[in-house]
């Protein structure tokens, strides 16, 4: 994919969502560096400035009433800052996904990517306990 003046642009879907501008190095930013078309960055792409944080409307309004949440089974075996099912904060949600696990080819079946996530699998769809209605 290239921009309107012809250069290649590999984030334009993150930097669209996001509504920041897009520069010569395909980088998405808000800053002068990605927001001067002098330096090769794209005109009328993206904004500048401070970037505005995503905000939940406090009624719960989401698209079809669904606010999902995703949990990494790696998260509980990373060096630092480990993030346990238990850890989880759920308000908000609606949903919450596992990943990643394979389906049996036969029978489709639930089947855990490796030996960590067989033993998150109980433990996270435990969170309908926590917070009844939860979907996992």
């Amino acid at each position: 994919m290239v921009s309107p003046e012809g250069r290649p642009v590999r984030w334009v879907s993150a930097a669209r969502s996001l509504g920041v501008a897009n520069s010569l190095q395909s980088f998405c930013g808000s800053v002068d560096d990605f927001c001067n078309v002098d330096k090769g960055c794209q005109s009328d792409f993206g904004g500048c400035g401070p970037v505005k944080r995503p905000s939940c409307s406090k009624t719960g309004n989401s698209v079809q009433g669904r606010s999902i949440g995703y949990y990494e089974s790696w998260a509980n075996t990373r060096p630092c800052g480990k993030v346990s099912p238990e850890d989880l904060n759920l308000d908000g949600l609606t949903h919450i996904s596992f990943a990643f696990v394979f389906f049996g080819p036969v029978k489709f079946s639930i089947v855990p990517m490796d030996k960590n996530a067989g033993s998150l699998l109980s433990r996270f769809t435990a969170l309908k306990e926590r917070k009844p209605g939860l979907q996992t």
